[in-house]
């Protein structure tokens, strides 16, 4: 089997089994559905994985925008880069929020 398709029993196994999967499980298995140039289920994962109420991170970004490009995706790749954009921006703020501390 693919490590996509590996990677999807993984995360259906956890939720069988009563686990509650988290953003490290969810950039796994999104990862290697980017690598096994399965866009549709990487952004099916990434969709689920919100609506569980976790929130995706740079990880999770990259592998979602890496399977909308490898494979062809422009509306979908768009629609993730001016997110990813605003996520980065956010987080850099905090950072240097949080630096202006250590300078001060």
């Amino acid at each position: 089997a693919d490590q996509w398709q590996l990677a999807l029993r993984l995360l259906d196994g956890m939720l069988r089994d009563g686990l509650v999967p988290n953003v490290i499980s969810y950039n796994a298995a999104i990862n290697a559905c980017d690598r096994g140039r399965q866009w549709q289920r990487a952004l099916g994962l990434f969709e689920v994985m919100q609506s569980h109420e976790l929130v995706p991170n740079i990880i999770t970004y990259t592998s979602a925008v890496g399977s909308c490009e490898s494979g062809g995706q422009c509306k979908q790749l768009c629609g993730l880069l001016a997110v990813t954009h605003h996520v980065l921006l956010e987080h850099s703020f905090h950072l240097w929020v949080s630096s202006m501390g250590v300078v001060a």
